[in-house]
C-alpha cells in the first residue's frame, strides 16, 4: 500500500486510514500517529474524521498498555 500512495496520490486520505486501522490492529502505535499525520484533515468528511480520531484514541490506548507491561 506505501508503494501505492506514490503513484496514486487522488485516494492516499483513505489509504492511509485504512493502513492505520491495520496497524492499531497490529499493535504498532507509534507507526499509525506517523501515518495520520499526513492526512490532510481539512479534507475529511464527518464519517472520516470520527474513523481518524478513533485511530487516534485507540493508538494512544495500544501505546499506553505497551508501556505498562514495563511497569
Amino acid at each position: 500500500m506505501q508503494e501505492y500512495l506514490k503513484h496514486y496520490t487522488e485516494k492516499a486520505t483513505e489509504i492511509r486510514l485504512s493502513l492505520a486501522h491495520i496497524l492499531v490492529k497490529m499493535n504498532k502505535p507509534h507507526t499509525v500517529i506517523k501515518f495520520l499525520v499526513k492526512i490532510d484533515f481539512s479534507l475529511l468528511d464527518n464519517s472520516q474524521r470520527k474513523f481518524f480520531h478513533s485511530l487516534i484514541e485507540l493508538a494512544k490506548k495500544h501505546s499506553i498498555n505497551g508501556l505498562t507491561r514495563y511497569l
